[in-house]
């Protein structure tokens, strides 16, 4: 509810201040940022996924068809309402650090089992099939779906000045982490012109998802701004009052034109 998601978000707040302090090479991120991913449907990371060997006639027919697999397959798990995490602990690797949840309703579980289903409908797209066939299985091989439930919090934009001495001041704020709960009410596909899903799914994303209970409410967004260069394809769960995202990333005015019939099934 708003109250937890309101000490959630300070205690961020605390924990991101003292990360910054610590060493400038450090990019924290700040809420708007934050996102938890459910399931990664092109990965910048990786070679040969689907976005970066696909025409642009056929990465315009993929974002189609999973705005539409999903829109289908995530109904009933809108239905059932928000989703509460527990956010648990704060942890650090040699690449970033992290929020961990808990979600022992098995909601995340559901919602990842969700984006399984709706690859098939996926490739059930004559075009997408063709471009699956063309680049030997690239859409059903670019599906990553985490093992895990968390929010990258901090990266490192260049070698740190002391990691001594950042490592100790991340396990500070870990020491000073007290549980605590946070509320989902929606999910986003969306594109990410930039690496790391740097903008607010709300109003970025290809298919905003809300979580209410006893109805269903897709709402398919057109892109207003952005460049022209997709970097990855990904649903997430959006944490509103900590301005987190969760679902698919970002889409921007390059897929506009491949969105328009979407939009006018709404």
């Amino acid at each position: 509810d708003a109250a937890s998601n309101a000490v959630a978000a300070a205690a961020y707040d605390e924990a991101a201040a003292a990360l910054r302090r610590a060493d400038t090479a450090a990019y924290v991120y700040p809420p708007s940022a934050l996102h938890c991913t459910v399931a990664t449907l092109s990965s910048f990371k990786k070679p040969g996924a689907t976005l970066g060997v696909a025409t642009p006639d056929e990465a315009a027919a993929l974002k189609r068809a999973w705005a539409r697999a999903l829109r289908t397959h995530l109904r009933a798990e809108a239905a059932e309402g928000p989703i509460t995490l527990t956010a648990e602990s704060l942890e650090l690797s040699p690449a970033a650090g992290f929020i961990m949840y808990s979600n022992p309703s098995g909601r995340v579980k559901a919602l990842r089992a969700a984006v399984r289903a709706a690859l098939e409908d996926v490739l059930a797209d004559p075009a997408v099939a063709a471009l699956d066939a063309r680049t030997g299985g690239a859409v059903r091989e670019s599906l990553q779906v985490p093992d895990i439930i968390h929010s990258t919090i901090v990266r490192f934009a260049a070698p740190l000045q002391d990691p001594a001495a950042f490592r100790a001041a991340f396990a500070k704020a870990a020491a000073a982490w007290a549980p605590c709960t946070v509320t989902v009410d929606a999910v986003a596909l969306a594109l990410e012109p930039v690496a790391y899903m740097h903008a607010d799914p709300a109003t970025a994303a290809i298919l905003y998802q809300p979580l209410s209970e006893g109805g269903f409410e897709a709402v398919l967004r057109m892109p207003t701004e952005g460049g022209d260069r997709d970097e990855g394809l990904t649903l997430s769960a959006v944490l509103p009052t900590l301005a987190a995202l969760a679902g698919v990333v970002l889409a921007f005015g390059a897929i506009a034109a491949a969105l328009s019939d979407l939009n006018n099934e709404r």
